[in-house]
């Protein structure tokens, strides 16, 4: 799925702003915006799945 993933750009650029989200939850030491960040990461990853990586399955 990675190779899937990393070839929309839309999703590259979802993943990589939830990323630094996380990554700055985490240095910043609070851990529930960290968890939330991480779920609204996984969130946007299903959603991004369903908008572009689905619809080529089923075409």
């Amino acid at each position: 799925m990675r190779e899937e993933t990393s070839s929309v750009a839309e999703f590259r650029s979802h993943a990589l702003g939830w990323h630094a989200a996380i990554l700055r939850a985490v240095e910043a030491g609070d851990a529930q915006a960290a968890r939330r960040a991480m779920e609204d990461h996984l969130e946007q990853t299903e959603q991004d799945v369903a908008q572009y990586l689905q619809p080529a399955t089923r075409g």
